[in-house]
């Protein structure tokens, strides 16, 4: 993600994460003048990744399951 956005490949990202070790990671991104929205489930979600990104979208279990590969 951060070397993506360094190389200028995207101008908004979707991170489907709750891991808040990625929060670093977002801040950097959003840093250089990249959107970054959090996509996860309520129940996951972390405050320090919450913080760092553009936006959180929420995840419930049927577009999760909906969007899932087989």
């Amino acid at each position: 993600m951060v070397s993506l956005a360094y190389r200028d490949l995207y101008d908004a990202g979707i991170l489907v994460s709750g891991d808040g070790d990625l929060a670093p990671a977002v801040q950097e991104v959003r840093r250089i003048g990249r959107i970054v929205e959090n996509a996860i489930p309520r129940t996951r979600r972390s405050w320090h990744l919450g913080r760092e990104s553009s936006r959180y979208i929420p995840i419930d279990r049927e577009l999760f399951d909906r969007c899932r590969l087989p």
